[in-house]
């Protein structure tokens, strides 16, 4: 539900934490005004972040891995 809320309110960037198995999901807002299908990170990456261009959040540091 929140995704669709999101999507038709036009959010950029849109996260889904998973902490049982550390995953961040990020779908982003297409220029058809749809999300993506989204991309799965995971640590040790490092997730950049689209809306905020060289913010980089270190998913160790996240999940206190």
């Amino acid at each position: 539900m929140k995704f669709r809320i999101y999507e038709e309110a036009g959010v950029k960037e849109y996260w889904v934490i998973f902490p049982k198995t550390k995953i961040v999901r990020v779908f982003l807002l297409q220029e058809n005004g749809r999300f993506d299908s989204g991309v799965d990170y995971a640590p040790p990456a490092k997730l950049p972040m689209q809306t905020l261009p060289g913010l980089l959040v270190d998913l160790e540091e996240l999940f206190d891995v």
